[in-house]
């Protein structure tokens, strides 16, 4: 769709081939440009990049790890300085509490365990306040999200990955930096969804006072309200997957709209223990085996999984 993909490039910079795939769901193809970077100017560039260079590496997506450590060169880092990056998550251009951040929004990505009072008590220490702390947390699981995205649906590498390809692209690039830092500091401003209610709406809360906000009220009122797929499926695969994660909080509301949707708690119990249920047809019991196995997950093996259910 070239006008709409011309759309998103007028409305957040640039647009990234993933595009292509995500086109026939309209929803997801602006949720995957609003989550680039809406957050405050606090969180630096520098290191919302090496956020999402850390993620990419720890989900082990292909398209996400290329584009990232372009995106750095472009940003002017050395090899050397993304090498240690890749070696040790040690690097010498952050500042401590920089450094520091890293370190929470890789547990955020590994989230095995997830980060606990204790991890956000260390990062408060460092000088970031609750609402910065929300931020990176977001960034983390934004591009963790993403990167499941891409690896789902075997998304190629990205053209940015060219740009030490040929003589002209690297004469261009002090003006593809400035293009990309203009992007990556511009805070759109995405209106708050009237009336938002539903599985996510607690996080939303908890990022009040940050463009995230918003961005994040968006992407899900517009997962909720998409007719693709039903809310009770959506409310299955949101349970399954906070169950996976350990998440209560998630669960919790995951679970509260199931309840909207006819089950009780015994039966929505039964269903996140088991995987299965009578409530449950065919189509809900392959989504549900297949959500489970987007948690914890080897890339080859989930792109056959993919495949298989597709």
């Amino acid at each position: 769709d070239p006008a709409w993909e011309k759309e998103v490039v007028r409305r957040f910079g640039f647009a990234s081939n993933m595009a292509a795939f995500l086109t026939p769901v309209r929803w997801l193809m602006e949720a995957e440009q609003l989550v680039e970077a809406r957050v405050t100017p606090s969180i630096s560039v520098p290191l919302r990049a090496f956020i999402s260079m850390a993620v990419a590496m720890d989900s082990s997506c292909r398209h996400c790890y290329g584009a990232f450590r372009s995106m750095l060169k472009i940003l002017g880092y050395s090899e050397n300085v993304i090498r240690e990056l890749e070696e040790s998550l040690a690097v010498e251009d952050l500042t401590a509490k920089e450094q520091a951040a890293l370190e929470f929004a890789r547990k955020v990505s590994r989230s095995a365990p997830r980060p606990g009072a204790s991890d956000l008590e260390e990062l408060k220490a460092t000088g970031f306040s609750q609402l910065e702390i929300a931020e990176i947390a977001y960034l983390a699981a934004v591009n963790a999200a993403g990167n499941r995205l891409a690896t789902l649906l075997a998304v190629p590498p990205d053209p940015l990955e060219e740009i030490d390809a040929n003589w002209f692209e690297r004469l261009k690039r002090p003006f593809t930096r400035k293009e990309f830092r203009a992007a990556l500091s511009s805070v759109v401003n995405v209106p708050y969804p009237a009336g938002f209610v539903g599985p996510g709406a607690g996080i939303v809360r908890a990022l009040e006072g940050s463009p995230a906000s918003a961005a994040l009220a968006t992407i899900l009122d517009g997962a909720w309200n998409s007719t693709i797929t039903s809310r009770r499926v959506k409310a299955l695969i949101f349970a399954v997957i906070a169950r996976g994660l350990s998440c209560p909080a998630c669960e919790a509301e995951a679970s509260e709209a199931l309840r909207a949707e006819g089950w009780n708690d015994p039966e929505v119990q039964h269903v996140l223990t088991y995987l299965t249920s009578d409530k449950l047809d065919a189509f809900e019991q392959k989504v549900l085996s297949f959500a489970r196995e987007t948690v914890r997950y080897q890339t080859q093996r989930l792109q056959e999984l993919a495949q298989a259910f597709a």
